[in-house]
Order: structure tokens, then C-alpha cells, then sequence
């Protein structure tokens, strides 16, 4: 009678260690650039940008935009387009994060609100 639960217990075992070693093996993925490209995109069709250690991916240095597709477009990050690219998104950020509220600050949120009233305005007309 003991070899039956060890029976059943050996397969589980197998499987449950197996998923343990695939979780183990991929670990972070790193994305890399194998060559750069010329495409260049409306500067408003991109969401992020991040740059590529040489050292750290096939001796390339680039810069990796993505857009609000999740296309990746891979750029030499001396060319005018990409410092443009980068430019405009590092603004980007920092209005987005200068206009975020924090709805435990109350006087922040009464100030945004009344910064943001044109725009409310404008809105509503429509």
C-alpha cells in the first residue's frame, strides 16, 4: 500500500520542479539591439525610450524607443532624430510627473484643479 501515494506523488514532484528550473533559467530578459536603423517616427507615436550599453549587449551602443504599439525601434544615439526623440520625451515625462496629484495632498489637488480649469473648459464646450 505505501508504493500507491508514492506513485502519485512522483509525478507531481517531477512536474513541480520542472516548472521551479524554467522559472529559475529565465530569469530577467534583457532586449538588445543587434544593429541600429534609420527609421524615424512623428515624435508623438513614441512612449519610452531606454539606452543600450555596448558593453553589456553585443558591443552596440544604441537607444531603444518604443512606441504606443510597443514597436521598438532600435537608433544610433548621435544621430539629430534621436537626440530629438529623447529630447521630447524627457519633456514629456516631466509634465506628466509634475502634473500628477496625489490625492492625499489636498491644497496640491485644489491647485491643479484650478491650473487645470481652462482645460475643464474646454472640454465641456465640446
Amino acid at each position: 500500500m505505501a508504493m500507491r501515494p508514492l506513485s502519485v506523488l512522483l509525478p507531481f514532484l517531477t512536474v513541480l520542479l520542472s516548472y521551479a528550473a524554467m522559472g529559475e533559467a529565465s530569469g530577467p530578459v534583457i532586449s538588445c539591439c543587434l544593429k541600429t536603423s534609420n527609421t524615424q517616427v512623428r515624435l508623438q507615436l513614441l512612449q519610452s525610450y531606454q539606452f543600450q550599453n555596448g558593453a553589456m549587449c553585443h558591443g552596440l551602443n544604441a537607444v531603444s524607443f518604443i512606441t504606443m504599439k510597443g514597436v521598438t525601434i532600435c537608433s544610433d544615439p548621435s544621430t539629430p532624430w534621436a537626440r530629438k526623440a529623447m529630447s521630447y520625451l524627457q519633456k514629456k515625462h516631466k509634465s506628466q510627473s509634475r502634473n500628477h496629484v496625489s490625492l492625499h495632498d489636498p491644497k496640491k489637488l485644489a491647485l491643479t484643479m484650478h491650473e487645470n480649469l481652462s482645460f475643464t473648459d474646454k472640454l465641456d464646450s465640446h
